[in-house]
């Protein structure tokens, strides 16, 4: 009979953590709207950044490239990060990031910025690596390019 109590109360958490990551979504989504974008993914998997370590949670949320930036905004926990593409000094497709992987056979998408005086780096599991590439290359920073192993594309 304890058990019932107990598979509603889980259903009923289960049913509030979905509520509340649809609300996430539909505020990026919002917030993302009001933006020109040039490109994105709705289910772009942050890898996290360099100078945090590799303990630091990955998660899922909307990547998108504008004509100044490439904004990443993570649905659970709320995250944000805005790279100015200005500040940017390195593009790569590499296969891991802080020691992670990515899905067999695919590339990540690692970012190389200046962040205040250091140097800082992100990485992302998208669908079309070389597109994110060649999309922040159409807008004038054709100076960042390389694969893994220093092979200018």
């Amino acid at each position: 009979m304890i058990l019932i109590p107990a598979v509603i109360a889980a259903g009923c958490i289960a049913v509030l953590a979905l509520v509340g990551l649809v609300l996430r979504f539909l505020q990026v989504r919002k917030q993302m709207s009001a933006c020109e974008i040039i490109f994105s993914e709705r289910l772009a998997n942050f890898y996290g950044l360099s100078s945090l370590g590799p303990g630091q949670l990955r998660g899922n949320g909307w990547l998108a490239l504008t004509k100044d930036s490439l904004m990443f905004k993570m649905y659970f926990p709320a995250k944000s990060l805005t790279i100015p593409l200005e500040t940017i000094n390195r593009v790569e497709a590499v296969r891991t990031h802080l020691g992670k992987t990515g899905k067999a056979g695919s590339s990540l998408l690692r970012i190389s910025y200046l962040s205040g005086e250091h140097e800082e780096a992100a990485a992302w599991n998208v669908d079309h690596t070389v597109q994110w590439i060649e999309g922040i290359r159409a807008n004038g920073r054709t100076d960042l390019f390389s694969r893994e192993g220093n092979r200018h594309l």
